[in-house]
């Protein structure tokens, strides 16, 4: 069985996506009162994957 974590970036919102399969588990929206700059969109990435990076680390490592 497969599991997907989608995490999408717009300018006005960010979406977050957990799939087990084909079924939704989780689908959260969140929507800005202004428009997020690039700097801020990559900075958001950045963490997100160094966390999704050092999750699998433990995950597989235990370190």
């Amino acid at each position: 069985m497969t599991a997907e974590l989608r995490l999408i970036i717009g300018t006005k919102e960010a979406r977050l996506v957990l799939k087990k399969g084909d079924d939704i588990l989780e689908d959260e929206l969140w929507k800005f009162d202004r428009q997020m700059g690039r700097s801020e969109a990559g900075e958001i990435v950045r963490v997100c994957f160094d966390d999704a990076y050092d999750l699998m680390q433990w995950t597989v490592h235990g370190d």
